[in-house]
């Protein structure tokens, strides 16, 4: 039977976890990216996006410490590089210029990129972002015996059962809102994403040079 402590710990895990995430949040960029979709690809592309978001996740807070001390990577360092990827997705979103590129003429070619949309960057690094990674790695540094490492993985189970959830409502949002609506709103979103990413940057770029904090 979990202690009290254990139950707190996965009560802040999961609270963080999903803020961080915010699945909501991605529900504008997931209707830009899917506009000419079919119900039956929707439900693939949601399903793929949870089963890499879980990966990713479970990674980093299995082993993120590691993996980022075997590049020689520092969070700062990661969190503001991840700042520069998510401010050019902004800017596309802003413009109007989200869409599905293709890499050469053929079918194969074409369906392989369907399912990129749904990994990247729609899980990594819209949801499962710097701000995420850094959260995993914050957190497993805490789960330091097996008690609090499942209390660990069972809020991310919680978070991705609720992404899951809320990603599959884009259905309904989309026949609520109409073309029109989600233009609007994947403009909306890339202004708030242009901002979470400035914030990354600058707080990566504090924390490499601390002379910034003067």
């Amino acid at each position: 039977m979990s202690t009290p402590t254990d139950i707190d710990f996965l009560l802040r895990a999961t609270v963080s976890l999903i803020s961080i995430i915010d699945p909501l949040g991605a529900i504008p960029l997931l209707l830009s990216l899917t506009r000419n979709r079919g119900a039956v690809e929707m439900k693939q592309i949601v399903r793929t996006t949870t089963i890499a978001c879980a990966v990713a996740l479970i990674c980093f807070a299995l082993a993120g410490s590691a993996i980022l001390d075997f590049f020689h990577i520092s969070v700062p360092a990661f969190r503001a590089s991840g700042g520069i990827l998510i401010l050019l997705m902004a800017v596309q979103m802003m413009s109007g210029e989200v869409r599905r590129s293709k890499h050469t003429p053929e079918e194969e070619a074409e369906a392989a990129e369907k399912e990129n949309i749904a990994v990247v960057p729609l899980a990594i690094p819209l949801l499962v972002g710097p701000g995420a990674m850094s959260t995993a790695v914050l957190l497993s540094k805490e789960a330091n015996n097996w008690h609090l490492k499942a209390s660990l993985l069972t809020a991310i189970a919680i978070t991705v059962a609720v992404t899951w959830v809320s990603l599959r409502m884009s259905d309904l949002l989309r026949r609520v809102l109409g073309e029109t609506g989600i233009r609007i709103a994947t403009r909306v979103m890339g202004l708030i994403l242009a901002a979470i990413a400035v914030q990354f940057i600058a707080d990566g770029a504090r924390d490499l040079f601390p002379i910034l904090k003067d």
